[in-house]
């Protein structure tokens, strides 16, 4: 569906994401991220204590709210 097609001028919006886990404070805790494909920047985080679909859920609110949207918008993850 994608083919490699990361084009800052695209008229979709292509994100993707991930997850991880860190150690804070001697701590387990977990990080979702959203990149801008194109932009190749991150462009929305979610760090809970928490491995839970309201993670990625909150990391995509969290996008929503700091990205400019556009008519079409794809999300990736694996």
């Amino acid at each position: 569906m994608l083919n490699r097609q990361f084009s800052p001028h695209s008229e979709t919006t292509v994100l993707c994401g991930d997850t991880t886990y860190l150690k804070v404070q001697g701590e387990w805790h977990y990080l979702a991220i959203v990149m801008n494909l194109a932009q190749r920047q991150v462009v929305g985080w979610r760090l809970q204590k928490q491995h839970d679909a309201t993670l990625v859920v909150d990391a995509l609110n969290h996008t929503m709210l700091t990205t400019e949207r556009t008519e079409r918008m794809l999300f990736h993850s694996e």
